[in-house]
């Protein structure tokens, strides 16, 4: 006899009852809770600073080539 469909699965001692909740996470850092959220430890800051500070500097160079040519 097969199920009809919509009807409520059977759980007699050969078919366990369904989870209700979704399995916890394998392995995490921080002890088995919600993963946590990038605090951005691992970019790279002094790169980007130094990148910052050639692009400004370029430009202040450049502002002062042009003023100095105009005098």
């Amino acid at each position: 006899m097969s199920p009809k469909p919509g009807a409520t699965p059977s759980t007699d001692a050969d078919v366990p009852p369904a989870q209700s909740s979704p399995p916890a996470p394998k392995s995490s850092p921080n002890g088995g809770n919600p993963p946590l959220a990038e605090t951005g430890a691992g970019a790279p800051v002094g790169m980007l600073a130094g990148g910052a500070a050639l692009v400004l500097a370029v430009g202040a160079g450049t502002v002062y080539a042009s003023r100095a040519r105009r005098s």
